[in-house]
């Protein structure tokens, strides 16, 4: 055997070039699928928000009223107790209730701080439901400072 097929035969393993290639590759791979993923989270809990808006919340009410005989007592707390429905929203921050006021309207306030698209979210979300017609929501609007989403639902 001559000098040069031993060395051949005796080389093991991938020159720095491949590694680095490969390397390249799996980042590009990895950046891609991570932020398709991000984007892929916040449209799936958008549309969790659109079906707390439009269902959860007016039929929590109507339970409420169905199980209490009276439009009295809205609060979280007691929403919460009477009908199980979820304290929190899609993003984990807490939303709030107010008291019926003089039309007996509730107004429920639901944050986006933990969302990083937050504006489009809260703009598309007011632009759905008010697509939507939905007989549940009075009036829906978006709080640009406090990055939350407001609505009122009839309390009958």
């Amino acid at each position: 055997m001559s000098l040069s097929n031993l060395n051949i035969r005796n080389q093991k393993g991938f020159t720095l070039a491949e590694l680095t290639v490969a390397t390249v590759i799996i980042m590009i791979l990895t950046t891609a699928s991570v932020t398709g993923f991000g984007r892929f989270v916040d449209y799936s809990r958008t549309h969790v928000l659109h079906n707390m808006i439009l269902k959860d919340f007016p039929d929590a009410i109507k339970t409420y009223v169905a199980k209490k005989g009276s439009t009295t007592g809205y609060d979280k707390a007691n929403l919460i107790l009477v009908t199980g429905i979820r304290d929190r929203g899609p993003w984990e921050d807490l939303w709030t209730t107010s008291i019926p006021d003089a039309v007996g309207e509730v107004t429920i306030t639901i944050p986006l701080v933990n969302s990083d698209r937050y504006a489009t979210i809260l703009t598309e979300t007011v632009t759905f439901v008010t697509a939507s017609q939905s007989k549940n929501i009075s009036s829906i609007w978006y709080d640009a400072p406090t990055k939350s989403i407001k609505f009122k639902i009839p309390a009958v």
